[in-house]
């Protein structure tokens, strides 16, 4: 919408639970609309390349129809710009 701001707030945390294994977690919101979180697993298919991650998420006060669930393929690479 034009001429509106909207205020947004974000707190994440990674934490490796083994050199292959990675538990993540978030917790984001904006003004006006139920908090969310999500908490998921990365896991290192080739190290520093290729990681399957999967996560599930809710709002805070959420309902059946506020949850989701992702899996994917997150893959790194060398920078594009220097």
């Amino acid at each position: 919408m034009q001429g509106t701001t909207q205020a947004t707030w974000g707190l994440g945390l990674e934490y490796p639970l083994s050199s292959q294994l990675i538990l993540i977690s978030e917790s984001f919101g904006e003004k006006k609309t139920a908090s969310k979180y999500q908490v998921g697993l990365r896991f290192w298919i080739v190290p520093q390349r290729l990681q399957l991650d999967t996560t599930y998420g809710n709002a805070w006060q959420g309902t059946q129809q506020d949850r989701w669930m992702t899996i994917g393929l997150r893959v790194l690479t060398a920078p594009f710009l220097p």
